[in-house]
C-alpha cells in the first residue's frame, strides 16, 4: 500500500507535488517516541486543565448558592 504526501500547502495536490512512502513504518514518517510523548502530554494537559476550570466553576457555584 502506498501513502502519498503532498509537498506543497495546496488542495487538491498537484501530481507532481507528491511523494509516495512505500513503508508504513511511522519512523521514516517522521514520529519519533519524543513526538508521541509531547502530543501524549500535551491531550493529557489540556483534559486535566479543562477538569480543573470546570470543577473551580463548579465549587464557586456551590459555594455562591449556600450563601
Amino acid at each position: 500500500m502506498n501513502v502519498f504526501q503532498c509537498s506543497v500547502a495546496v488542495f487538491p495536490c498537484p501530481p507532481e507535488s507528491q511523494t509516495a512512502f512505500e513503508s508504513m513504518d511511522p519512523a521514516s514518517w517522521g514520529v519519533t517516541p519524543d513526538a508521541v510523548l509531547a502530543v501524549y502530554s500535551w491531550g493529557f494537559g489540556a483534559i486535566l486543565m479543562l477538569w480543573a476550570i470546570g470543577f473551580t466553576c463548579g465549587a464557586i457555584i456551590t459555594t455562591i448558592k449556600k450563601m
